[in-house]
């Protein structure tokens, strides 16, 4: 019986999908290969090449920004720190940060070098420690302005920042604040006040007395904890509900100018204390700082209502308030 093509042709279609799937499985692995072979370039690249190219993409960036895929936004232009240095330099600022911290038992740096380096990272706009290194530590030009010398940025200040080119070591810097203690914190709000006072950046007579917390974490030194309220959703109930939560930190109390916003006055206390305790002699500071400029009006916030101490305001301080 003669037999047809017609009957061969389920076989070959068979082979047709064996085939079809080698050579998707083939692509695959090329696929994988050609991955797994970029990777090893680039983490190649990041260990031992020491430049990298960089290409400027303003419209890239700016739909990146737009959709919210960025890591970190952090200027490039630094250009008005020359000018802003100068200035506290000459308002005398820099020099009443030239103390002697209780916390440190041998200074291998000077205290000024460290809190100017970390209002650096603010100015900048650095929100992580972390970034520390590659964001500021990259700025030669920048930490030679502030006082680091050429030998200190490439060798470090001491072995442990040895061959980092990195004057010193980020936790230095992150430890520095915690080593401060709430007097030595006091006293450069006020003494920074009191210069602003001096040489006539003020101009108006009403003031604010305000508090803001200051969170840290649980191992901070010196910290204050209180209980909190914080609302939190709940999937099983649907529906919102609060949860006690604890908090650790300090909190800073400080009277300034309704135009300007130039503080007068400040004190730093722990998390848990309540601000109408420390109203009156906050006020006696202010009018410190102040000399012989006097405060007509201040608009005060809730959480320092007391009758007593209003009453003293008033009357004895002879100062008019306005409470929100």
């Amino acid at each position: 019986k003669k037999r047809g093509p017609w009957r061969y042709l389920p076989l070959r279609r068979g082979e047709m999908r064996q085939e079809k799937s080698r050579a998707k499985k083939k692509e695959e692995q090329k696929k994988r290969n050609r991955e797994k072979a970029e990777k090893k370039m680039r983490d190649y690249s990041r260990e031992h090449l020491l430049f990298k190219f960089h290409f400027r993409d303003d419209q890239e960036v700016a739909q990146r920004i737009r959709q919210g895929r960025s890591d970190f936004i952090t200027g490039t232009g630094w250009g008005f720190f020359d000018k802003f240095f100068s200035f506290l330099y000459a308002l005398g600022f820099l020099a009443l940060l030239d103390i002697k911290a209780k916390g440190y038992e041998r200074m291998m740096l000077p205290l000024v070098k460290l809190l100017t380096t970390y209002s650096l990272k603010i100015l900048l706009g650095i929100s992580s420690m972390n970034q520390v290194p590659f964001l500021l530590f990259r700025e030669i030009a920048l930490l030679q302005m502030i006082g680091f010398t050429a030998q200190e940025i490439k060798e470090g200040i001491c072995n442990r920042g040895k061959g980092k080119s990195v004057p010193m070591h980020k936790n230095t810097l992150a430890d520095m604040l915690d080593r401060l203690s709430e007097e030595e914190l006091s006293y450069v709000l006020n003494g920074a006040a009191s210069l602003l006072v001096k040489k006539g950046f003020l101009g108006g007579e009403t003031f604010i007395l305000d508090a803001s917390d200051l969170p840290t974490t649980e191992k901070c030194q010196g910290r204050g904890k209180k209980k909190t309220l914080k609302e939190k959703w709940d999937r099983r109930a649907k529906k919102t509900v609060q949860v006690e939560e604890i908090v650790y930190g300090f909190k800073v109390i400080v009277i300034q100018e309704l135009r300007s916003k130039i503080i007068v006055a400040a004190q730093v206390v722990q998390i848990q204390e309540h601000e109408s305790k420390y109203t009156l002699s906050l006020l006696a500071q202010a009018q410190k700082n102040l000399g012989s400029r006097k405060i007509a009006l201040l608009l005060i916030d809730n959480a320092f209502m007391d009758g007593v101490t209003l009453w003293e305001i008033k009357h004895n301080l002879k100062i008019d308030f306005i409470t929100r």
